[in-house]
């Protein structure tokens, strides 16, 4: 694992030739995550939002998810990935889709902010008219 120092967001035109490699490999539920993320305001969402694009509460699920996604990306960008706030010394693979609201209040649950890049390589490709 690269460190969180590492961590630098590639540019759109790299988002979006990894996303047409992956566009057939991307599951149905990540595809729906993906989708109510870039269609949530500002494409900043807490993971319990995220859930409702499956119609379930179960954010954890989600999580799993968008970190496969997050992953699957990341490497293939061979990004670094930021560390974990809840599994310190572990990467957040969501980090290769974007990072914390640093705007949020303290009393809100944890809000990720897709990364602008990543916004302009789906608006892009058209995944979502």
């Amino acid at each position: 694992m690269n460190s969180s120092y590492d961590f630098v967001v590639p540019e759109a035109k790299e988002y979006t030739k990894a996303l047409k490699k992956f566009k057939k490999t991307i599951s149905d539920e990540q595809r729906k995550i993906l989708e109510c993320h870039y269609r949530t305001a500002n494409q900043s969402a807490p993971f319990t939002k995220l859930a409702s694009a499956l119609g379930t509460d179960d954010y954890q699920m989600v999580i799993g998810e968008y970190e496969k996604l997050g992953r699957m990306l990341g490497d293939a960008l061979n990004m670094g990935y930021l560390e974990s706030v809840a599994k310190p010394g572990e990467p957040f693979y969501c980090s290769a889709l974007g990072s914390g609201n640093p705007y949020r209040s303290e009393d809100e649950n944890y809000q990720l902010v897709m990364h602008r890049e990543l916004v302009e390589a789906l608006r892009t490709l058209k995944w979502f008219k």
